[in-house]
């Protein structure tokens, strides 16, 4: 009765879960692309450095024998923008025939080259400095993959936020030793 019972259970939990869902995230936090995956599927790997971008290719193979076909759109892009900017400093597409595994790409400008494209408001998901969800790749046999990318964010430089430390507290000071002179302000 209990192998029954744990059987049923183990159904219940795990049938709508696809075993072969893989997570793919290209990290961009140095002066080199790399790759992190939780993937048994992913078949080649080349990450280089190009005179004004790095990349990071690869290929997954499709999931389940006989090979699972892809449902998601056969290609996709999205253009990529540094923080609080409209200079576009990333690139990450993926590509997909009717056989053979998928190609996803990732590409980065390098910090002394020029930006890619320049942004309007909507057309680019903006870098966030934390892991983002790019693409979500759905196939016939219901596994779901996750193309992720984290991006390091520029940050101000140490005089900048001392300068906004020593404004505030002058802001500060005028208020405490002169009251009523926000109007100065």
């Amino acid at each position: 009765m209990f192998t029954i019972i744990s059987g049923f259970l183990f159904f219940i939990l795990f049938a709508g879960a696809s075993a072969n869902a893989d997570t793919i995230l290209f990290n961009d936090l140095s002066d080199a692309l790399s790759i992190t995956t939780t993937s048994t599927r992913v078949s080649f790997v080349l990450c280089g450095l190009e005179p004004n971008s790095e990349f990071c290719n690869l290929a997954l193979d499709r999931p389940g024998v006989p090979p699972a076909t892809l449902l998601s759109a056969p290609t996709a892009s999205i253009t990529i923008a540094e923080a609080g900017s409209t200079a576009a400093s990333d690139r990450i597409f993926y590509s997909a025939g009717s056989i053979g595994p998928v190609t996803i790409n990732f590409v980065s400008d390098v910090d002394s080259g020029p930006p890619f494209a320049t942004c309007l408001l909507t057309d680019c998901l903006r870098e966030t400095g934390g892991v983002q969800t790019a693409f979500q790749l759905f196939w016939s046999d219901g596994t779901v993959d996750t193309i992720q990318f984290q991006s390091d964010i520029a940050e101000p430089p140490s005089w900048t936020l001392l300068l906004i430390a020593f404004a505030a507290l002058q802001v500060r000071w005028l208020r405490v030793n002169f009251p009523g002179s926000d109007s100065m302000l």
